[in-house]
């Protein structure tokens, strides 16, 4: 956790200097294939190209890099988190 909390304020400093709003793009998964963001308590789903879609991966928290909107809200380009 040590190295999670110096990779976080490295990126915070960048997005500080650049003078952008740091987002939550995280999720906590609900159920197969659907989660809820952390940030808006909304569902959002995983997207059909996502290597974690349909694998059998039952992790505690996904972060995602964006969300796509059709028909629901999909997370793509994500990758597993370890509640621990």
């Amino acid at each position: 956790m040590r190295k999670v909390r110096e990779v976080r304020q490295q990126s915070k400093g960048i997005m500080d200097s650049l003078k952008l709003d740091v987002e939550s793009c995280a999720a906590r998964l609900k159920g197969t294939g659907e989660c809820v963001s952390l940030r808006t308590g909304m569902p959002c789903h995983l997207h059909p190209t996502s290597a974690l879609f349909d694998c059998g991966l039952t992790p505690d928290y996904i972060a995602y890099h964006e969300l796509i909107m059709t028909t629901k809200e999909y997370m793509q380009c994500v990758t597993c988190v370890d509640g621990q």
